[in-house]
């Protein structure tokens, strides 16, 4: 009996100190607040809570490939894409603008309660009223004017499309070298910041790209072999076309010197040749034909 009236009375103490409206809880709060840890890391909680109300997010966002423009608008996000844009890039943006959709940017017209203004050959965007503008060019057309603009955007090189002073620029050549890119335009001035000039000159940072210059051949070039010369033209009578004989053929590579020598006579001669009167008898000269010996008289 004595240990549960104990028990009861400890745990009833437990409950004044914790409870709502408790004596210990007020106490306990107060002595909370007394210290000087306490009470910063309570600040620091309150500050984080409150941290997003204070941060702004930029107006506008460049890919890494410069394939996808994001502007910021009080009436939603629109999105510039070109082919082979990165899905996942996108829904980042998405997320980190607290958005669950998008906006194509129009080709003309003027969209987003007049923050966003666009003609063929590019858009003014003034996502903020009392912000600068930026102009997002398309294609390689020149501006008709460059002096109210704070930051020229374009998803191609844009190098030279304003007569200097030009503004900021942000083309595929500054992605390509500096990453990523946010612009900023509620201030008297844009704001860029890319993702090279934030994560810092550090050894896991990779070096500026260069470009590749044109490599120099080791070898020599080859010879080329000299144009044929055309050759002269042949005056001289046409030759006659001659049948070869055997006694017309000198001895050498062509005939043996024995097919110079050698008589044509009608027993040498095919028959069938002879019966096709392609070469006749009376045809031999009677010189080239030898005749035969004599048979000589059987004994008797």
């Amino acid at each position: 009996m004595r240990r549960r009236r104990c028990g009861r009375d400890v745990a009833g103490a437990a409950h004044a100190a914790v409870g709502p409206g408790g004596r210990g809880a007020r106490h306990g709060l107060a002595f909370t607040l007394a210290q000087p840890a306490a009470a910063g890391g309570l600040a620091a909680i309150l500050l984080g809570l409150a941290s997003p109300a204070l941060v702004h997010p930029p107006d506008m966002l460049v890919s890494a490939e410069a394939r996808l423009i994001g502007i910021r608008t009080p009436a939603g996000v629109f999105v510039q894409q070109g082919s082979g844009a990165s899905k996942f890039t996108r829904d980042a943006w998405l997320r980190y603008w607290s958005e669950s959709g998008f906006q194509v940017v129009p080709a003309q017209g003027v969209t987003a309660d007049g923050a966003i203004a666009c003609t063929r050959e590019g858009c003014r965007v003034r996502p903020v009223a009392e912000g600068r503008m930026a102009l997002l060019v398309r294609g390689a057309a020149r501006p008709a004017t460059c002096a109210d603009v704070a930051v020229l955007v374009s998803a191609e090189p844009a190098r030279g499309l304003c007569v200097k002073p030009w503004p900021p620029l942000v083309d595929r050549f500054t992605v390509w070298r500096y990453g990523a890119t946010a612009i900023w335009l509620d201030g008297a001035h844009a704001t860029i910041l890319t993702d090279r000039s934030y994560r810092g000159d550090r050894p896991w940072v990779p070096p500026l790209p260069t470009p590749r210059a044109n490599p120099v051949p080791a070898l020599p070039p080859a010879r080329t072999d000299p144009a044929p010369e055309t050759p002269a033209t042949d005056t001289a009578a046409p030759i006659t076309a001659v049948r070869a004989t055997p006694d017309r053929v000198a001895p050498g590579p062509m005939m043996p010197a024995r097919a110079a020598s050698a008589r044509i006579t009608p027993d040498r001669i095919a028959p069938d040749r002879i019966a096709a009167d392609r070469i006749a008898p009376d045809r031999i000269a009677p010189d080239r034909i030898e005749e035969e010996p004599p048979a000589e008289p059987a004994d008797q």
